[in-house]
Parts: C-alpha cells; sequence; structure tokens
C-alpha cells in the first residue's frame, strides 16, 4: 500500500477490519473484529440486531437472508407434493 507520498504505509497492510453495529442512539453495540481479511459478521448477528418485526419474510431463492431461502425450498417441496399425477389412464 502506498501513503500519500508515494512510499509504502506496511501498518495498512496489517491491519484488519471491523464491522460495528450501531443503535439509533449512536452507540455501538455490537463489534466484530476480522482475524483475516476475508472474515464478515455472521449473518446472524446481523439479523439479531435487526427488530423481529422489520426482518426481511420475502421467501425468495436469490433472498440473502438464509431462513428466505430455507421458506423458498420448503414451500417449493410441499408444492411439489401437492401435485396430482395421474395414474396414466
Amino acid at each position: 500500500m502506498k501513503d500519500s507520498r508515494g512510499g509504502t504505509n506496511m501498518s495498512q497492510a496489517r491491519q484488519l477490519p471491523a464491522e460495528f453495529m450501531i443503535d439509533e442512539d449512536g452507540v455501538i453495540v455490537d463489534l466484530f473484529r476480522a482475524e483475516k481479511m476475508i472474515d464478515h459478521m455472521p449473518f446472524e448477528r446481523v439479523e439479531a440486531f435487526i427488530p423481529e418485526g422489520k426482518r426481511c419474510r420475502c421467501n425468495k431463492k436469490d433472498c440473502i437472508v438464509p431462513r428466505c431461502r430455507e421458506n423458498y425450498n420448503q414451500i417449493r417441496k410441499e408444492s411439489e407434493a401437492m401435485l396430482f399425477i395421474g395414474d396414466g389412464d
């Protein structure tokens, strides 16, 4: 990484990301410190921060919320099970 003078700033290269959950009063209520550059706060922690009545319930197959994708698959399986397949007469 280069600093503003064109040199390499090794301290920046060693920094790891952090993610914060900040409430409506500006208070940090959750902090996630990554151990690797690719680490991110688990989605379950993000969703737990969202009030129950405001959480996604779209049940679409491409939703980022795991529960919606699981519900989509369950609904699809139940729908397929209800299909009538004739006996060939």
